[in-house]
């Protein structure tokens, strides 16, 4: 299963790591104040459908929970998977366009909409990651779930998943409003209500706008190309007839306007400026969810039936300014390009789960979904355009169990079976004149699961190793010009294998996580495409990657707070290809996007101050966020870098009486870096450069 290479490196890095990592437990125990409360708080995850310590868990696990996405102005899942250690995203600043890898592993350029290695569930219905603008709109947490997850998850989670909870109605009537607002039009607005309707019967809305000024501007006009806007609401009813019983209903519907993959040829200046007319670029984005869940709790088990439909749809236009243009194609004018894509999924999960607190964990479960595509676009100039429209069935059979043995020890097994069927039609055309359609269908079955193995070292740590099989379908590109462009891609396999150690010592003041972990992936995913002729096709490649990764957090006292994650990654292409996107790949590359290092540091500050100006029990709370990323390079063919990005942001908070003030800066080392880069040719590249540093205040009140 794994090279020669590979084993040794485990072999020979394994037994230092782990030494150092319960080394490491020793120092804060003399370094803590003995006669200060302990604050730390057991973290609780839903990882495996069922409340655990996330302690407990055989595999990594980083959550986030819904004060840290507050305070830390973390208002996107994309937002908060870049602040995460380990995780690597590559934007273009548009809608469904995020592509998320875990620890060197994903695609090594987005194919379709279903072209996702990471998979993303929101209260257990499954989404694109490249959904990852969605806002984090009234959410208990989120879990960052590292390694393949193809058993619980199914499809497309080869190199992680991402588990988002909601905030769920309950009987205890409260909620809260903020308003934020800050420069170059940053705003956000939010609400949130909860409480019983009848005894049985408890509800909850939240209602979200927000919106900012693009980063890049209009050369002709020095304004900003698109003002974003986004509006969300989500209500859930929550019935418990009675105590064993319960029914969750849930609608979210998510617009977006304003947001377009803006390309910017390097340099850029300052700001940044795309010389295209004001107005012709725009982008929309309606995304709705719908749910039912219905649990029911015999003596020995839970019995949950989860029935959801998604949908998508989006209409955009983007632009290559006359100046790349003329470059690249010989032609003095703006080349835009419209595109509209649907995306409608109906999925039905059935399963059983142990109760919590069982002595044996087990789950086992039932899958089956639909998912409709459509993904139009045409050029404007050129006057070429395609229609293409796919339909993927897939149902699958999942089981996973946890099973104490001996002293100390238990062991983890899981396996998933997926039988998949998928539909590809296209239809091309020139100046609205038909040039050809296409036809064509597939079908697949696989496994994945995992084997893992735990050992209790004491009531505050553990340690475990796991052995995991993840696996990304394949299919038809989004992106397909003609009949000789739809052969398949073929589906990317990843064998994955993690030690790793958990723990809390000192009364829960310092907790501690690391893993150290490689992964083998055969046939991932890159685009093969012709700037010159916009002919496109999938093709792949192998991928091997290995690293390790600690985080941890330090509780001296009841006034501070340190948290501190550190990783670092070595991603490597195996295999060559020809006729990749921006020209061949050779072997020895490494996976683009993939920073060698990350890094995010937390320090937290909270005093209490006498009470004034009507506040009762007031506190300062003062919170500093550094984080870091290394250079890396933009393709796959290695032919230009992404420079290292510092990024460090302040909040200082009053807070009492239930209302919160807060002044925030947002990048203070103004280290601008690219979303993500795109090269043409040399002296050609183009990007889209982050945000500079800003300013703003919040208010809010929690009743």
């Amino acid at each position: 299963m794994f090279s020669g290479n590979s084993a040794f490196f485990v072999r020979s890095t394994a037994a230092r790591y782990l030494l150092g990592l319960t080394a490491l437990t020793a120092i804060p125990q003399a370094a803590a104040d003995d006669e200060s409360p302990a604050t730390y708080e057991e973290v609780v995850v839903t990882a495996r459908y069922l409340a655990e310590s996330a302690q407990d868990l055989p595999f990594s696990v980083s959550v986030l929970d819904g004060e840290t996405l507050d305070r830390a102005r973390l208002y996107s899942i994309e937002d908060a998977l870049r602040s995460s250690v380990g995780v690597d995203v590559s934007s273009f600043g548009g809608f469904n366009d995020t592509n998320v890898r875990m620890r060197g592993v994903g695609s090594l350029f987005q194919i379709n909409g279903e072209d996702s290695s990471v998979v993303m569930n929101v209260d257990g219905v499954p989404l694109s990651a490249r959904s990852a603008t969605l806002a984090t709109m009234d959410i208990e947490r989120v879990e960052i779930l590292k390694g393949p997850q193809g058993t619980l998850f199914g499809r497309n989670s080869e190199a992680g998943a991402i588990n988002i909870t909601t905030r769920r109605p309950s009987q205890l009537t409260e909620g809260h409003v903020s308003a934020s607002a800050g420069e170059e039009g940053q705003y956000v607005v939010e609400g949130a209500l909860g409480g019983a309707l009848l005894e049985t019967l408890s509800a909850r809305i939240a209602i979200r706008a927000a919106g900012a000024d693009s980063v890049v501007h209009s050369a002709q006009n020095n304004n900003p190309v698109l003002e974003a806007e986004d509006l969300g609401w989500r209500t859930s009813f929550l019935w418990q007839p009675a105590e064993a019983t319960s029914l969750l209903l849930v609608a979210e519907q998510q617009d977006q306007e304003g947001r377009n993959g803006l390309e910017v040829l390097q340099p850029w200046g300052d700001p940044p400026t795309q010389n295209v007319p004001p107005g012709v670029q725009f982008g929309e984005n309606d995304q709705e969810r719908y749910s039912l869940e219905i649990n029911h709790d015999f003596s020995d088990f839970r019995f949950t039936s989860l029935t959801s439909r998604t949908s998508n749809d989006t209409d955009a236009r983007g632009c290559q300014s006359s100046n790349l243009a003329f470059a690249l194609y010989g032609v003095p004018a703006d080349v835009c390009q419209d595109v509209h894509s649907e995306y409608d999924t109906l999925n039905q999960d059935f399963r059983l789960t142990a109760l919590t607190g069982s002595e044996v964990f087990w789950v086992a479960g039932v899958n089956g979904s639909r998912i409709e595509r459509r993904y139009d676009n045409g050029v404007l100039l050129f006057g070429n355009s395609a229609e293409r429209e796919f339909e993927t069935r897939s149902a699958a059979v999942y089981g996973e169990v946890s099973y104490p043995f001996a002293q100390r020890w238990s062991v983890t097994a899981g396996a998933r079976f997926t039988s998949e069927e998928k539909d590809y039609d296209g239809f091309f055309f020139f100046m609205g004149v038909p040039t050809g359609e296409d036809h064509r269908d597939l079908s697949d079955d696989y496994w994945t699961g995992r084997i893992a193995l735990a050992f209790e070292v004491s009531e505050e740590v553990n340690i475990y190793g796991v052995v995991a099989r993840g696996y990304k379908t394949g299919g038809y590109t989004d992106f397909t010009s003609q009949v000789a462009d739809g052969e398949p891609l073929e589906p990317a396999t990843v064998e994955s294998i993690e030690l790793g150690v958990k723990g809390s010592i000192n009364e829960g003041r310092f907790s501690f996580t690391g893993a150290l972990f490689f992964n083998e992936v055969e046939d991932d995913h890159l685009l093969g495409f012709d700037p010159a002729t916009f002919a496109a096709q999938g093709l792949n490649t192998d991928t091997e990657s290995q690293g390790v990764e600690v985080e941890g957090s330090w509780l001296p006292n009841e006034n501070w707070t340190f948290s501190l994650g550190l990783g670092y990654t070595d991603a490597e292409i195996k295999s060559s290809v020809v006729g990749a996107s921006g020209g061949d790949v050779q072997a020895g590359n490494s996976v683009p996007d993939v920073a060698p290092w990350n890094g995010l540091m937390r320090v937290n500050y909270v005093t209490p101050l006498p009470d004034f100006l009507g506040l009762a029990s007031p506190e300062l709370d003062v919170l500093l966020t550094y984080r870091y990323l290394d250079e890396r390079p933009g393709n796959p063919q290695n032919q230009f870098e992404l420079d290292s990005n510092e990024k460090l942001d302040a909040q200082i908070m009053l807070r009492g009486s239930g209302i919160e003030l807060s002044l925030w800066g947002d990048n203070l080392l103004n280290d601008r870096n690219d979303l993500y880069g795109y090269f043409y040719g040399p002296g050609l590249v183009t990007g889209a450069p982050t945000r500079e540093r800003t300013v703003g205040a919040t208010v809010s009140y929690r009743f």
